[in-house]
């Protein structure tokens, strides 16, 4: 049994309840629920891959979505939780776009792509006003096929985002020169060159350059030290990560929050999962509940990891791709405990339907702005899209925090946050933001914390620069609940110094009480004068009604909402003061 406590933002409520009992999960609706149709979420393309990000600037997630063989890749623009395909501004069309994502590589403000796969040659398609353009050749990419796998990353730590490419036959490196060309620095950076299926890139020893580890499509995995100046050292054996069978998917995860990426990867009949000893070594956890069977081909699995329940644990879905063809069932694995180098989880799919025979990638985002973490799952041909909305209804432990560049730039998200409980040098969590690693939501870093209570952040940045409680105030005593659960920081920004007060931009505590009978009281802050629209709308995102649609002055407000006329069940509450934008969910019972 297994249960959570979670803490109200304007009074001591404390809610528990049992979200397993004897394998059943104790709610009147499923926990994950498959909305992708009803959201206007739908196609039969073939498996590729899903990225979450703002791609209208209109405060909430859109999904890109990329496919494979011969496919088109689409933008779903999210409006309130309802989805439309936009169409018509440049992105691939009938092409093998496995893996689309943006990075504002040249950075002017908006984000650009990259993409590739193994049937076809990858493309940069720079942002150009909104519409895409094949920029490879320009900009000095030579056009290689066979990839399979691509990242970006500051490999010198010029501040400039640089590309990574893994292909079936060796692995090139592409430096950016200030966002106007590409040069090949494959040779200098010593990259390998053997096969490959996948790779992922963390700063394991914390020195603030990122290190990779890949698996291949024959052989076991390698892992690969960056030892300085953008060199790459092979150091699989003396890390302990000699003979592991990854010849698919990998992910690290700080499975034990300190702050020391872990790795997670296929193992002999089990998923694997190997804990940095924070000094260049690794060793092998004892896992149990999380065995599979790795002997069809492609033998492996695309990880996907969040703390979907709030409970402070990790929890991995692993899609089991079979080459796309989906061999065996999904998994999503919960997090149960840790006892040393033991670690328990359990295989919940088969509880909310999640145990789908669908080989694509999947991808953990808020989509809807309640404050819980929901599904995406690209199928194979033939087979629809999923999106698993969570209907966790209590989600308050939570701090996002959205790291900028010096000029608004969102190129930083390639960065690390730790946690710490003010004034103390334990760290309670940390997050590396990247492609295809954890507590990420879009390009905003993803936490699980008391809502009341007092945080200090340290955030690094891929080029190697530092922001400190101390140079930057607003990273002092952050309390999650005061500024609506999220913190935008600008590099370079720094506007307040000493014992001068932290300015608090905006607050949306939410409905209390909540769930609540016929009527309850929207509580919110604004940090100046203007225009405010509080709005509610259902769970397929028709508007309700509006609460709020007036200018107010800076401060504190709230708003009573009776809703004895409507029906039980969950209701989002969209509030929008300005440029400031938040959701959260609220349950009617009848």
């Amino acid at each position: 049994m297994k249960a959570f406590i979670m803490i109200g933002t304007n009074a001591v409520t404390v809610l528990a309840f049992v979200v397993f009992m004897a394998g059943v999960p104790a709610m009147s609706q499923p926990f994950f629920e498959d909305v992708a149709a009803q959201l206007g979420i739908s196609d039969n393309e073939n498996c590729g891959n899903a990225f979450w990000y703002d791609f209208d600037g209109d405060g909430d997630l859109d999904l890109l979505r990329s496919a494979h063989y011969g496919s088109d890749t689409y933008l779903y623009r999210n409006d309130i939780g309802s989805f439309t395909r936009v169409s018509g501004i440049g992105l691939p069309a009938n092409w093998d776009a496995g893996k689309c994502i943006p990075m504002d590589f040249d950075h002017d403000g908006d984000l650009d792509l990259i993409t590739g796969c193994y049937h076809t040659r990858h493309q940069l398609l720079v942002n150009e006003g909104g519409l895409f353009a094949d920029r490879t050749t320009m900009l000095g990419l030579p056009l290689i096929d066979g990839n399979r796998d691509l990242e970006w990353l500051d490999w010198n730590q010029d501040g400039w985002m640089d590309i990574l490419l893994q292909t079936m036959y060796g692995w090139h490196l592409y430096r950016n020169d200030n966002g106007t060309h590409f040069t090949d620095i494959t040779s200098q950076a010593q990259l390998p060159a053997d096969d490959g299926a996948g790779f992922c890139l963390a700063d394991i020893d914390l020195d603030s350059d990122l290190d990779m580890f890949a698996t291949r499509l024959s052989g076991t995995g390698r892992f690969w030290l960056n030892v300085g100046d953008g060199v790459f050292s092979d150091r699989t054996v003396e890390a302990g990560l000699f003979g592991i069978p990854a010849s698919c998917g990998c992910v690290w995860v700080d499975i034990n929050h300190d702050k020391y990426p872990d790795l997670v990867t296929q193992d002999y009949g089990t998923h694997g999962i190997w804990l940095n000893q924070r000094n260049g070594t690794f060793v092998r956890m004892n896992v149990h509940g999380m065995e599979a069977d790795f002997s069809d081909w492609p033998h492996g699995a695309w990880y996907s990891v969040a703390d979907y329940d709030m409970d402070g644990l990790d929890d991995i879905y692993c899609a089991r791709p079979g080459s796309c063809g989906g061999l065996e069932p999904n998994q999503l694995f919960h997090q149960d405990r840790q006892e040393g180098l033991n670690i328990w989880f359990t295989d919940v799919a088969p509880l909310y339907g999640m145990d789908v025979m669908a080989g694509g990638n999947s991808r953990w985002a808020d989509f809807d702005g309640d404050g819980d973490m929901d599904l995406t799952l690209i199928s194979v041909l033939g087979e629809p899209i999923h999106l698993w909305r969570n209907n966790l209804i209590n989600h308050s432990n939570r701090l996002q925090v959205r790291v900028l560049g010096p000029n608004g730039e969102q190129d930083r998200w390639f960065s690390r946050v730790e946690v710490y409980p003010h004034d103390s040098s334990e760290v309670l969590r940390a997050a590396e933001l990247s492609y295809m690693t954890v507590g990420c939501n879009g390009l905003n870093h993803y936490f699980v914390l008391d809502p009341n209570a007092a945080y200090d952040l340290r955030i690094y940045s891929a080029s190697g620069e530092t922001m400190t409680p101390e140079e930057y105030p607003q990273l002092s005593a952050v309390i999650p609940s005061q500024i609506a659960h999220f913190l935008t920081v600008r590099m370079g920004a720094a506007t307040a110094r000493g014992d001068e007060p932290v300015v608090r931009e905006f607050r949306f505590d939410g409905a209390y009480p909540n769930p609540f009978n016929a009527s309850t009281v929207i509580r919110y802050a604004t940090p100046r004068d203007g225009h405010v629209l509080l709005s509610v709308y259902d769970v397929l995102g028709r508007h309700v009604t509006d609460l709020v649609n007036t200018s107010l002055t800076g401060g504190p407000h709230e708003t009573a909402w009776n809703a004895s006329g409507l029906a039980s069940g969950v209701y989002l509450l969209r509030l929008r003061a300005e440029n400031d934008v938040a959701v959260q969910k609220a349950m009617l019972l009848k």
